[in-house]
């Protein structure tokens, strides 16, 4: 019964984490694009900010907006 109870918490928590993460993305985009740039290898982010001419501390805001402003003018394709 306790363990019943704790899984319930647990996927509770969860699932209030992904709702959060949601609704964040919903106001800003962008934010959502950075937090999954943010999970990219050390090694390949400095490739993309040597290849972009940007710091590394630049790269991941600079590489959003651009391809946000690539998607909203049509020159590629939303996956959606």
């Amino acid at each position: 019964m306790r363990l019943g109870l704790l899984i319930l918490t647990a996927m509770f928590g969860i699932l209030a984490g992904c709702q959060t993460g949601q609704d964040t993305t919903k106001k800003d985009p962008q934010a959502g694009c950075i937090a999954a740039v943010a999970t990219w290898t050390i090694t390949f982010k400095h490739e993309i900010a040597a290849f972009m001419g940007v710091s590394q501390e630049r790269m991941p805001s600079l590489f959003c907006r651009r391809l946000g402003d690539a998607v909203r003018s049509g020159e590629l394709a939303s996956p959606t």
